[in-house]
């Protein structure tokens, strides 16, 4: 399989958009521990949502947890993109290796390249109801999330309107000889 060459490029900006900052915007040390915890706490969400039934208390406890820890950030600016390549996740600066290389970062990363998310922005005005759909989305079996049509629109049939995702498109990928 061979994927387009408008593909690749696309990909690749993605992974330097969200490797760069948002607007060539860097996050300082304070702010990419800040957003450390954040990724880290939305694991801890998407696991309670695949161990729990919903409205159960460990659920809403880490989205309520989560939710604290990005408001501050999203104060400060109205948006926070964060992208991954391969199993790590990148955001503003770069974070230390070890914290890149962190288990909640790699499940996490994962879980969004399953659904060939290859980056999310959470913008000012996100809700809790928010982080809850789209993480159960993530916790989902994929072929599940698939089944119901492209992913724009699953995540915006779940009224999820505080976090944009970008996809890389199936459609652009194309069988060919080498």
């Amino acid at each position: 399989m061979t994927v387009e060459p408008q593909l690749r490029t696309h990909a690749l900006k993605a992974q330097e958009h969200a490797g760069s900052g948002r607007s060539g915007v860097s996050l300082s040390s304070a702010e990419s521990l800040q957003v450390l915890h954040v990724i880290t706490a939305m694991n801890l969400i998407r696991m309670n949502l695949g161990m729990y039934p919903p409205g159960h208390s460990r659920i809403t406890e880490s989205t309520d947890h989560a939710f604290e820890m990005i408001q501050p950030i999203l104060q400060k600016k109205p948006e926070l993109l964060i992208g991954f390549a391969g199993d790590t996740l990148t955001f503003g600066e770069t974070a230390p290796d070890k914290e890149k290389k962190n288990i909640a970062f790699r499940e996490y990363a994962r879980s969004l390249d399953n659904l060939r998310i290859v980056s999310f922005t959470l913008h000012r005005g996100l809700k809790k109801e928010d982080l809850t759909e789209f993480n159960r989305i993530l916790s989902a079996k994929p072929a599940d999330i698939w089944a119901l049509g492209k992913i724009e629109s699953v995540f915006t049939g779940a009224g999820i309107t505080g976090i944009k995702v970008k996809v890389i498109d199936a459609d652009h990928f194309r069988l060919g000889e080498k």
